[in-house]
């Protein structure tokens, strides 16, 4: 069973932008929302980035957008993002 983290409801504000996670039964993330840190959580709910994970690579992980953009993220680059450490793009 996957969950959002932090909540379904909330958002985690990471300095320049929030995030909410999805991760798997085995702990890998599955899809990861961004929107920008200015929005309240409901505003960010309806105006956000989304990227899901759609396969595996030698590298890492094969993340899709809402427009079709693929974007191949290691498992450093993923801790990165939800650590705040980096935005997504």
């Amino acid at each position: 069973m996957s969950n959002w983290y932090p909540g379904a409801n909330r958002w985690e504000n990471k300095g320049s932008y929030k995030v909410k996670y999805k991760l798997d039964s085995n702990g890998k993330c599955t899809d990861i929302l961004m929107a920008r840190s200015g929005l309240s959580d409901k505003e960010a709910d309806n105006d956000h980035i989304h990227i899901y994970r759609v396969g595996e690579t030698a590298q890492g992980t094969t993340f899709r957008d809402d427009q079709g953009k693929l974007e191949n993220l290691s498992d450093y680059d993923i801790k990165q993002i939800l650590s705040g450490a980096r935005p997504l793009f």
